[in-house]
Parts: C-alpha cells; sequence; structure tokens
C-alpha cells in the first residue's frame, strides 16, 4: 500500500472513530433533523390542499382543517430544530474534547519534527474543522429525506415538474466531480502555511530578548512577513475555488428552479395542476435549493476535516488506536508490557542490526559511536518510531503502535516553566499532598539533586526552575526528569545519556538509582559512562555507518 493510501486509510478511521465515539448523541440529532425536514416538507403539501380546498373552492372549514395542519407541521419543525441542535452541539463538544486529548497525548509521546506553533494550529484549528464536520453529520440524513420525499412528490404533481428537477442533477455531479479535489488541495496548502506562520510566530515569542541582542530583529520580521503573505495568498487561492464551486452549486438548482415554476404554471393553464400543486412546487423547490447550498456547505466542510484529520493523524497516531475495524476510546490505558524483543533491529539506516531481549531484572546499556542509532534506538523500543529493518515484538506479538507504561528520558527532556515539585507531578500527583512530597524528595536524592538543590529554596520542591528549564543545568535537567520518570513507576524506562553531565558521586547515585528500578521493571540506557557500563547485566554495541563502535 502506497504511503498516501496509507495517509488516507489512517484519515478516514480518525473520522470514522470519531463520529463513532459520538455516537449517541449523533443519532439524536439525526432523529431530530429527521423530525423537523417531515415537518418543512409537510408544509408546502398542507399547504396546497388549504388553498385548493379552502380558498379556490371556497371552503372555509376545510381551509381552517388544513390551516391546523400546517401550524401541527411547524411545531414538528420547531420541535426537530431543538432536538437537532441539542444533539449535534453535544456531538461536536464531546468530539472537540476526545481529539485534543488524543493530541496531547500525541505531542508528550511523539510529534518530532512539528514546531509549537504548528502544534497550537492542529489542536485548534484543525480540532475545529473534525468538530465541524461532526456537527453537520445529521445535515446528511435531512437530505436524503429531502431527495426521497420530493421525488415521489414531485411525480405526483406532474412528470415534468420532477424532470426538470432531475435536469439539475448531472450538473451538480459534474460540480462534485471537478472541485473537492481541488479545493482539498488548495485548503491542505493553506493550513501549512498556518502551520508555518505560526511557528515563526512562536519563534519570535519565545526568543524575542535573544534576537534582538543579537540585532536579528528585522530578519525574523521578514520571515514572518514572506510567511504571511504565503498565507494569504494559498488562503485566496483556496477562497477562489470555494467561490467557484459554490456559485455554481447554487446557481445550477435556482435555474432548475426557475424553469420548474415557468412549466409549473403552463400546467396550470392547461389543467393538469391546481394552483395549490404549483404553490407545492414552488416550496419544495426552495427547499432543495436550500438543500443543495447547505449540503455543498458540509461537502465543503468535509474536504476541510479530511485535511485536518490528516494534519492531526500526525500527531496522535490514528492508526494506532484505530485498526482492523476496532473503535478506539480515547484516554484509554494503551497496553503495558512485560517482554520486549528485537529481531536485527537497524535504528538508523546503514547502523548495525541487533537483537535484544528486555525484561525486569536486567539493566541494559546502548553504547557506540556518533550516529549509530542509540538515541533512534530507544524511540523504536518505546514505539514512537519505526526501525529500518527488523521487527520488535511486545509479549509476543508485533508491536503496531506505541507502548503503554513508557517513560522515555530524552537528551533534552521536557521541563515546564513552575516548580521542581510541578514537574516532578507531571509523573504521578496523587490525592495524598504530603505523601507525593515524600516520594519526590526521596527520588530527588536518588539522583543526586537532593545536594544540587539545597540553599537554593526553602523546600527543593518549591525551587522556581525558569522557562524551559532555564534555571538549571543541562544535567540537571536529565536528572529532574530521571526523578519523574521514577516517581511514575511506569512499565519501562528509556534512558538516554542522562549521567553525561554528572560528575563521578553524581553519576554513582544515578547509576544505583538505575540498578534499582531495574529490578522491577525493564530499564534500557544508552552513554557511554565507565560506571554506568560496568554496572550493566548487557551491553548492546551499536557500530555507526562507517563500522565504527
Amino acid at each position: 500500500m502506497s504511503r498516501s493510501a496509507v495517509e488516507r486509510a489512517q484519515v478516514r478511521r480518525l473520522l470514522r472513530g470519531t463520529a463513532w465515539r459520538v455516537r449517541g448523541p449523533l443519532l439524536t440529532a439525526v432523529l431530530g433533523a429527521v423530525v423537523r425536514q417531515a415537518g418543512v416538507l409537510a408544509a408546502p403539501y398542507l399547504l396546497s390542499f388549504s388553498i385548493d380546498d379552502g380558498v379556490v373552492a371556497g371552503d372555509s372549514r376545510a381551509m381552517a382543517f388544513w390551516c391546523g395542519a400546517v401550524a401541527v407541521a411547524a411545531v414538528l419543525q420547531f420541535a426537530g430544530m431543538c432536538v437537532w441542535d441539542h444533539g449535534a452541539n453535544l456531538a461536536d463538544a464531546r468530539a472537540g474534547s476526545a481529539l485534543r486529548t488524543r493530541v496531547r497525548d500525541g505531542a508528550l509521546h511523539g510529534a518530532d519534527g512539528l514546531g509549537t506553533g504548528d502544534l497550537l494550529i492542529r489542536a485548534g484549528r484543525d480540532v475545529g474543522l473534525v468538530r465541524v464536520w461532526v456537527h453537520g453529520l445529521p445535515t446528511w440524513a435531512v437530505i436524503a429525506v429531502t431527495v426521497g420525499v420530493l421525488v415521489p412528490g414531485l411525480a405526483s404533481l406532474d412528470p415534468w415538474l420532477l424532470l426538470v428537477a432531475g435536469a439539475a442533477a448531472p450538473c451538480l455531479a459534474a460540480l462534485s466531480v471537478v472541485y473537492p479535489r481541488r479545493f482539498e488541495l488548495a485548503s491542505r496548502d493553506a493550513a501549512e502555511a498556518h502551520g508555518a506562520r505560526a511557528n515563526l510566530v512562536d519563534q519570535i515569542v519565545r526568543a524575542s530578548l535573544g534576537l534582538r541582542g543579537i540585532g536579528a530583529e528585522g530578519t525574523i520580521v521578514q520571515r514572518h512577513h514572506a510567511a504571511s503573505a504565503e498565507l494569504a495568498e494559498r488562503t485566496v487561492r483556496a477562497s477562489g475555488v470555494l467561490a467557484r464551486w459554490t456559485a455554481l452549486g447554487e446557481g445550477v438548482p435556482a435555474v432548475a428552479a426557475a424553469v420548474g415554476v415557468l412549466v409549473g404554471a403552463l400546467a396550470v393553464l392547461d389543467g393538469r395542476l391546481t394552483v395549490g400543486g404549483l404553490v407545492a412546487f414552488t416550496g419544495w423547490m426552495a427547499t432543495i435549493g436550500l438543500a443543495v447550498q447547505v449540503g455543498l456547505m458540509r461537502w465543503t466542510q468535509s474536504v476541510d476535516a479530511r485535511v485536518g484529520a490528516a494534519r492531526l493523524s500526525a500527531v496522535i497516531g490514528c492508526g494506532a488506536d484505530i485498526g482492523n475495524g476496532a473503535v478506539a476510546v480515547p484516554g484509554a490505558a494503551p497496553h503495558r508490557p512485560g517482554r520486549i524483543e528485537g529481531r536485527a533491529l537497524v535504528p538508523v539506516r546503514g547502523a548495525s542490526a541487533v537483537d535484544v531481549v528486555l525484561a525486569p531484572g536486567r539493566l541494559v546499556v546502548v553504547t557506540g559511536g556518533v550516529a549509530s542509532g542509540k538515541s533512534m534506538l530507544l524511540r523504536v523500543l518505546a514505539g514512537s518510531a519505526e526501525p529500518t529493518a527488523g521487527s520488535l515484538l511486545v509479549d509476543g506479538s508485533p508491536l503496531h503502535s506505541r507502548l503503554g507504561g513508557v517513560h522515555l528520558v530524552p537528551q533534552r527532556p521536557l521541563v515546564l516553566m513552575g516548580t521542581v515539585r510541578d514537574n516532578l507531578a507531571l509523573g504521578a500527583a496523587s490525592q495524598d499532598a504530603a505523601a507525593d512530597d515524600a516520594r519526590y524528595r526521596r527520588v530527588l536524592a536518588e539522583v543526586g539533586l537532593d545536594l544540587d538543590f539545597a540553599g537554593r529554596a526553602a523546600d527543593p520542591l518549591d525551587l522556581e526552575v525558569g522557562d524551559g528549564g532555564g534555571a538549571l543545568s543541562g544535567g540537571q535537567c536529565q536528572r529532574l526528569a530521571l526523578a519523574r520518570a521514577l516517581v511514575a513507576e511506569a512499565a519501562v524506562l528509556l534512558l538516554d545519556d542522562v549521567t553525561s553531565a554528572a560528575d563521578g558521586q553524581t553519576a554513582a547515585r544515578v547509576v544505583a538509582a538505575m540498578q534499582r528500578a531495574s529490578r522491577e521493571r525493564i530499564v534500557v540506557a544508552a552513554g557511554h559512562d565507565e560506571l554506568l557500563l560496568a554496572a550493566a547485566d548487557e551491553v548492546l554495541v551499536l557500530h555507526d555507518r562507517a563500522g565504527t563502535a
């Protein structure tokens, strides 16, 4: 299967899974939409009887009866619309919440190569596009009811009227072949431009002081202007495609309605159609015109939703959550592995293949030269990256998604602005604050941060770490991330060179903490530290592209 086919399949699974997730309120909205449309379509039909049997025949009782029937249809419209709106609003709100949760989880477990600004656009604009699509799904039931009722209804009035209305179908079908793909491509280009500009804005906000310090503010502003111009050009291009599509789509049924009124008037003069029938036809054609307009709107929204879903799937990895016809439940805990086996794994192109068996009770150390693939091997073991070659088995089964219960500490770990306590609470905070603080202090001591932070704050847990850990050294950020991983008590710890910036005494404490952790969980550490290599139960040596370790 080609990459584009895989992406399309992921998009379909994501959209179907999102809709299935909110199927309860969606079905309620569909029921309300059908009732509402039944009232809309019944009103012109009932009005035709009030005209023919009441106005034309001069029967006031008949006119009162049919007017009462029209009022009942109006009540149905109102009640159905209320149920429709409630269900649709609830469905899109729940869909948005679930998608943002999955974007959050995806960003925390991967989303490599995406800037913060672009991630925010995906969590905002792209999630919004899918939400709008979910909100509009009941409209297709309305369109189906309209077609199902009006085809026999128009035929009962006059076959020529049905022919006139049906003549618009081939024209609309031609538009549906030509324009959706054009609009999808233009919309995708605009979405990418949104993300690129958002990344630039994020860079400006984060690095404003530094840029002024080196006199680079003019350059970065020029880049922002260029990105904004590109975004404007792509947005105008997409809007132009949409404008042409919408104008033609709405113009075709309008012309059909005008021709139909002429044909209907001639039928009235010939006695083949009553005045009430002509009124019903006019009302129904107005409904058809409105249905076409709304249908075009929903179609463009579905195109936008596919674009948004494609960008979201790059973050949340929908293929990992929904597969083989199963529907994922966002927020469900992934499988926690007990044994991981890698067979002939090649983490990066040109690197050596390795076999590895990981289980609790053994500290495994990965070492090797630059570009040998140490960091990438850890990501492969975490399930957040695909190996160049080889296979990965988890508890005897092939790995198809990221693992649950895995804590990866990269060379440049995430450190949030706030206190040491705030960062450790990301690992596992409970309702017992005193017990949490005791655990936090214990792990700080295990990784040697108790001595580092002594004297910098009355309580080391209250120490402010600065934006992105700016108040800490690189090694302290790594050990703080390691402490967070130990607090979380993850089933798998993957540690990337966490002893590289530590002195001998601190490194010994960190290695001892790894050894204790490896007794009950899988621990894999990448690095060159002699203390770490000496403590390892197994050492995996990776070779770089030149064949050297």
